[in-house]
């Protein structure tokens, strides 16, 4: 690899002349190449966004989110969008209906003849939520014969103590909702007159989640039989503990199973023995796939990004580089391209990763990362044999 400082610009740009680098002892020489590199990462990190890095959108500064935020706003003009779908408030079936007269036509006599509706104003209003509440009296009694008490049973289900409307209202509010116990127990008191334990309430929570496990797997078995996945993970805390938030994406589907752990068991036990194509970031659990896989590019886009943004000349050409053929291997998914056309976008590609693959920066590691996934990436596109007939 080459010098940076040996490149005029490099020195133009950092204010160093020719004959003052040249005059420079080898050791100092050496000792700024390494602040040089170190202010260079320092400098990268810095500019680290969710737009040029692996970093999640939340960790953005709030300058960067209202900048994205103001970007966004600039390029629609305020109100309904163009071949926006009009909305309309639906006409509901009516509990009650109400004859609006008028009280004297506009010449001022009282009386008008032959009534006809025109318009219906509607209103809607909840009603006074009254819960249900239902007592069941427990009767025992001495046998005559045997003399042994007999105790009447509380009913499976009523044992619960709270119906099943009431439980799914809890589970809808905190966990589709995700309100917290505290915001569930004020809104069930305050709206609905019911006063809740937050342990009464993290029971029906545990019910819910036992109703809806049948539907999972129902879900979990749809989204096997899809050909191709995109399979990723995250971190999560369930009852204080971290747990691992598996996402496996179905077109119509997504299964989402919460394993301990993130390990090479979690991942076998999540795939089984689904015979497709695995999508995934090139995370070190996915990697030990053994059928066939397409590397995600939307992180190895944003990290190309990143080394556009490169104070050194070297890394901000490859990483311009880098961006544009995956840019360009993103339009050949739609555009479907002939063998010959992938062909030589490989080809190109493995040349550029080559000429970079011996740099001991931040380049060489892309570029490594780059030529690891290999053949992951050219399944990204799907070449169409040109008709010669």
């Amino acid at each position: 690899m080459t010098d940076p400082l040996e490149s005029a610009p490099v020195r133009e740009r950092l204010g160093i002349a020719a004959a003052d680098w040249q005059q420079t002892p080898p050791r100092v020489r050496h000792q700024f190449r390494g602040l040089l590199k170190r202010i260079d990462a320092l400098d990268a990190r810095l500019h680290q966004a969710s737009s040029n890095s692996s970093r999640p959108p939340s960790t953005d500064s709030s300058t960067k989110k209202r900048q994205r935020r103001m970007n966004a706003a600039e390029r629609r003009k305020p109100g309904a969008q163009l071949g926006h779908p009009g909305y309309q408030q639906v006409l509901l079936a009516p509990t009650a209906t109400v004859a609006l007269l008028p009280e004297a036509c506009p010449g001022g006599r009282p009386r008008l003849a032959d009534m006809t509706l025109y318009d219906t104003q509607q209103v809607i209003e909840l009603p006074v939520i009254q819960p249900e509440v239902t007592h069941g009296l427990l009767h025992q009694g001495q046998c005559l014969s045997g003399g042994q008490l007999g105790k009447a049973v509380v009913p499976a289900a009523q044992g619960a103590g709270y119906g099943p409307r009431l439980t799914g209202f809890v589970g809808e509010l905190a966990g589709i909702v995700g309100a917290s116990r505290s915001a569930v127990q004020d809104l069930c008191a305050s709206a609905c007159g019911i006063p809740l334990s937050k342990g009464a309430i993290q029971k029906m929570v545990e019910r819910v989640s036992d109703a809806l496990m049948p539907h999972s797997t129902a879900i979990g078995e749809v989204a096997r039989a899809s050909l191709v996945h995109s399979i990723d993970e995250t971190s999560c805390l369930t009852g204080g503990e971290r747990r691992w938030l598996w996402v496996m994406a179905h077109p119509l589907v997504a299964s989402c199973p919460i394993h301990p752990n993130r390990s090479t068991g979690a991942f076998a036990q999540l795939m089984a023995d689904w015979p497709g194509v695995l999508v995934s970031e090139g995370s070190l659990v996915s990697q030990h796939w053994q059928g066939l896989r397409q590397s995600c590019l939307a992180p190895l886009l944003r990290t190309a990004k990143g080394l556009t943004e490169s104070l050194e000349a070297g890394m901000a050409r490859f990483g311009a580089r880098g961006h544009a053929a995956l840019q360009r291997l993103c339009h050949m998914g739609p555009e479907r391209p002939t063998v010959g056309q992938g062909r030589a976008w490989y080809a190109r590609f493995r040349q550029l990763l080559h000429q970079h693959a011996t740099r001991e920066d931040q380049a060489g590691t892309c570029a490594r990362r780059l030529a690891r996934a290999g053949e992951a990436l050219r399944g990204a596109r799907r070449p169409r044999r040109r008709n010669n007939a």
